[in-house]
């Protein structure tokens, strides 16, 4: 009985996928590493300017524009609801001339870095580097690049410590992500 009830779940999150439109597999991106989770509700705004590597978790509701290019390392763990951007709106150029921003954009690439955390809520802006190991604590803002093994939180984030265990580059990089059977799929 409980079998059936996940894989029920499963087909209806699948047919709710498919009709949004919101279907992925590697060939949307620029690259695709194995073993990627991207959660049901994910949006991706120009998926062929995504770089993503191996082992990645991208947690439910996150969004992602990546537009000015965003690269995710090896390893890394974005949470629920995140907003990662590599554009803005051009809202103070000499030609403006309309308010509150022109319709022109300024692209900068985002980059995650291997084995990251970015917490629930957090939104990462354009042009930022997430160092090597660092964690971002849920509901950050990240306007600038940050520091390996950092730990980061508040609005803007600031640097709150850095993580005690130096020797993270040493653990066995070859950890695979459980497939969690009630999630909606990993990217072929």
């Amino acid at each position: 009985m409980r079998i059936s009830i996940i894989k029920t779940k499963r087909i209806i999150n699948i047919f709710r996928l498919a009709l949004s439109g919101l279907t992925y597999t590697k060939s949307n991106f620029s690259s695709c590493g194995d073993g990627v989770f991207i959660h049901d509700g994910v949006r991706i705004h120009n998926p062929e300017l995504l770089t993503i590597g191996d082992n990645v978790y991208v947690g439910p509701g996150t969004k992602i524009f990546a537009s000015g290019q965003i690269e995710i390392e090896y390893g890394v763990v974005i949470g629920e609801d995140v907003q990662i951007m590599s554009s803005n709106h051009e809202y103070d150029s000499p030609q403006q001339k309309m308010l509150p921003f022109n319709n022109n954009n300024s692209y900068k690439k985002t980059v995650l870095s291997r084995f990251c955390w970015i917490g629930n809520n957090s939104i990462v802006l354009p042009g930022v580097t997430v160092g090597k190991y660092c964690v971002i604590a849920a509901g950050s803002v990240i306007t600038k690049s940050t520091q390996d093994y950092g730990v980061y939180g508040g609005n803007p984030a600031r640097l709150l410590k850095y993580r005690e265990n130096k020797n993270l580059e040493k653990i066995d990089r070859t950890w695979v992500r459980e497939k969690n059977k009630n999630s909606i799929y990993f990217i072929q």
